[in-house]
């Protein structure tokens, strides 16, 4: 039995993206197969959206840091309460970064105002007497200094202490520690969602398949929902990198993103169908052929028998029409 060639992940890469007819040769494979070619997708998509992330983060860095060394007011930390030596609120319209440090008691509209700018910005952090608010990601997040102590365990701090700090972690050190946790975030983010849509393209695969009764195993329906979803990595990956460099915003990309997906496995499963229905047009050709070369056999050796018989009795009648020899043989005498 000849073995099957292995296709590397760009080839694909290719097929999935480009060559739909080509998903029939992903059926005989084991899922394990195709789970492993979309992690290493989505860890090449992780990958540059990390790196992109950790440039700008190192110019934001960069700019807190001249922020914190020439603005920033006075402030003192210690036990887990922050003290500001006044209100302070600043917003930088370049990285689109929001920022208040408010230190007094704080009413429910006020803080409401804050989050509401916050929103409006690309990011944002609120410093309070007892915790922080960091928006990215058009997500909020909210820690008190109790809890981020747990871990850090710092008794005091002070402007002069956090620049002093700076100074000895530096900008690299802090790029490091932001590409490792962002990169771990986005790949197990990216892992999760691509999960559960893979799981929705499953089910609409497998109706799909009965529906049009096309015979699969669920485990080819796996492999295709797999690689139906590729197109849609790629382009997610690419409007991302646009947002992020002019914030140009797409509405209804999460739907359409998805939407693509469905369509691939539509377009994948009613190609299987059809070539399976050529498949079967063409057994039946060769079955029609068999028989009538079975057929021919047949009376080929029926023909053979007849003429056997035929050749016999032409033999046998010579035989008995040969006449019996009446010469004397000598023994008259």
């Amino acid at each position: 039995m000849e073995e099957k060639k292995s296709i590397n992940f760009f080839k694909r890469l290719g097929y999935a993206i480009f060559k739909v007819e080509k998903y029939g040769d992903f059926l005989e494979e084991r899922p394990n197969t195709a789970i492993k070619y979309m992690l290493q997708l989505l860890l090449i998509v992780s990958l540059i959206l990390t790196i992109i992330s950790t440039i700008s983060f190192v110019g934001l860095s960069k700019k807190g840091e001249n922020f914190i060394r020439n603005d920033l007011a006075e402030f003192s930390f210690e036990n887990n309460k922050l003290y500001f030596s006044e209100i302070q609120e600043a917003y930088d319209k370049e990285e689109n970064f929001y920022f208040v440090a408010n230190t007094n008691e704080v009413s429910s509209d006020l803080l409401e105002e804050y989050k509401n700018k916050a929103y409006d910005s690309e990011y944002a952090l609120i410093l309070l007497q007892d915790k922080f608010l960091f928006y990215v990601g058009n997500t909020m997040n909210e820690f008190t200094y109790a809890s981020i102590n747990q871990s850090v365990n710092l008794q005091t701090l002070n402007k002069t202490e956090l620049i002093n700090l700076m100074e000895n972690n530096g900008i690299t050190r802090l790029a490091v520690s932001s590409f490792g946790v962002t990169g771990l975030s986005y790949y197990f983010a990216e892992i999760l969602s691509i999960t559960l849509n893979v799981f929705l393209l499953f089910i609409f695969g497998y109706l799909m398949c009965k529906i049009v009764a096309v015979p699969l195993r669920n485990s080819s329906i796996i492999n295709i929902s797999i690689y139906s979803i590729t197109l849609s990595v790629v382009l997610s990956l690419i409007y991302n990198i646009i947002y992020h460099y002019t914030k140009f915003e797409i509405q209804y990309f999460d739907t359409m993103y998805i939407v693509i997906a469905y369509i691939y496995i539509i377009a994948a499963i009613f190609i299987i169908k059809s070539d399976l229905l050529k498949q079967k047009a063409e057994l039946e050709k060769i079955s029609e052929v068999q028989k009538e070369v079975a057929k021919d056999i047949e009376e080929e050796k029926n023909k053979e028998k007849e003429d056997k018989k035929e050749k016999k009795k032409e033999e046998e009648k010579k035989k008995e029409e040969e006449p019996e020899n009446t010469e004397p043989d000598g023994s008259e005498i």
